[in-house]
């Protein structure tokens, strides 16, 4: 695996509460949840930033002073996504990046529990001359996709948000006859009943977040 060659992007909203991880606002607060959403992006990075393996730049929807801190600590490029949805703004991070980089993936923030291993694989994948690369989410979107080349068309007329995005992105590829991969599939963090599977997490401890939101 070659390092010059392989880049991951770790997409990622600013952490302004009431406009982040909305749907666990009910169960720890908008400043809970966006503290939360914070701390998601600082172990996605941790977990996955591997430097002698392949780049790692941040893409953010906006500018913040929590980045700032994340993008000094492990040496990252940060960008600006540009798009009117987040189809369009992967398609944008795709097309950017490959007039500097072979292989790119890109992962959110959501599903801390994705591996450097994982990252491995889907470049690997890549390498072998797949078209694409999918890790999919347990309610139906995905937490990882991996491309060799853009490919708008896999970005448009997807119900983003919904449990139909894996679905109706996998009937893009297979009308096209694209080669793709799916890794193991991950759980999200985006609902209230999802928050028990971080009851033991090393490094996520909900109850910072409970009182972040009092």
């Amino acid at each position: 695996m070659f390092r010059d060659e392989n880049l991951l992007i770790v997409f990622s909203k600013a952490p302004v509460p009431g406009q982040v991880k909305t749907r666990l606002i009910p169960a720890l607060g908008a400043e809970g949840a966006a503290a939360l959403h914070l701390s998601l992006l600082a172990h996605t990075v941790k977990a996955l930033h591997q430097k002698k393996h392949w780049n790692t730049e941040l893409w953010v929807s906006s500018t913040h002073s929590a980045f700032d801190n994340i993008v000094d600590k492990n040496e990252l490029r940060s960008f600006k996504q540009e798009g009117n949805d987040l189809g369009q703004k992967m398609h944008h991070a795709f097309q950017c990046s490959f007039t500097r980089f072979k292989h790119v993936v890109i992962v959110g923030t959501d599903c801390p529990f994705l591996e450097s291993v994982d990252i491995k694989q889907a470049f690997s994948q890549l390498a072998e001359n797949d078209d694409l690369v999918l890790g999919p989410a347990s309610d139906g979107g995905y937490v990882l996709i991996g491309l060799n080349r853009p490919r708008k068309s896999l970005f448009e007329n997807i119900s983003w948000g919904t449990s139909d995005v894996l679905r109706q992105t996998l009937e893009k590829a297979n009308s096209q006859n694209l080669f793709y991969t799916l890794l193991p599939e991950k759980n999200d963090i985006d609902r209230p009943e999802d928050l028990q599977q971080l009851t033991d997490w090393p490094d996520l401890n909900l109850e910072d977040y409970a009182l972040a939101s009092e």
